[in-house]
């Protein structure tokens, strides 16, 4: 699996036999190719399989769930990350509003994501020491994804919070909140490049 993800990432070379993937749902006999698998759910989403993919243990791809372009489709959701972020930083910055960095914070929505982030350096070299790229793919979609999503309602409530009383904290934890935002596309974007994804502005 190492080799595979290896060699996705190697000048956008896809591995030609699909390997340590289980293909399930309506014409799934007809998937025997990396290719084809592409052909079915789009090249991010086949890369983020092969990404989720175990040595022992392969991954189901559910034809009918990966091929959409919404929250059940793993690599959607993760790939979400961009443009929810860009949004909210656009929207701060056509309020005069930049990230800015705050160390403390008593927000658990904070907390959380900023834990997350501070472990993928650890996570990423267990993947690598042990040949588990599925480490990658679980802690994105188990820890930074769900975390991210907290960040961003929290986002919103801040907003409102500033709009009733624009003289108290409101705008420097705002900006504390885009800050690690603003960190979470730059560190997930630098974990999806190891298969050779790339994390969009918009879907």
């Amino acid at each position: 699996m190492a080799d595979a993800v290896r060699r996705l990432g190697a000048a956008g070379e896809p591995p030609p036999p699909v390997q340590g993937v289980r293909v399930a749902g309506p014409g799934a006999c007809a998937v025997t190719t990396y290719g084809a698998l592409v052909h079915r759910v789009g090249d991010d989403a086949a890369r983020h399989a092969l990404l989720r993919t175990r040595r022992n243990r392969p991954v189901t791809v559910d034809l009918g769930i990966w091929s959409r372009r919404d929250e059940r489709n793993p690599a959607w959701r993760v790939q979400w990350i961009g443009p929810r972020t860009a949004d909210v930083l656009a929207t701060a910055a056509a309020h005069g509003l930049r990230p800015g960095e705050r160390r403390s914070c008593d927000d658990p929505a904070i907390e959380r994501l900023r834990d997350a982030l501070d472990a993928v350096a650890d996570v990423r070299a267990a993947a690598a020491n042990y040949a588990e790229p599925h480490r990658l793919a679980e802690h994105l979609e188990r820890e930074i994804v769900p975390s991210h999503d907290a960040v961003v309602d929290l986002v919103r409530r801040q907003v409102s919070d500033m709009r009733d009383d624009r003289t108290g904290s409101g705008p420097t934890a705002y900006r504390a909140s885009l800050f690690l935002l603003a960190r979470c596309v730059a560190d997930v974007a630098d974990v999806l490049a190891v298969s050779g994804l790339r994390l969009p502005d918009r879907l």
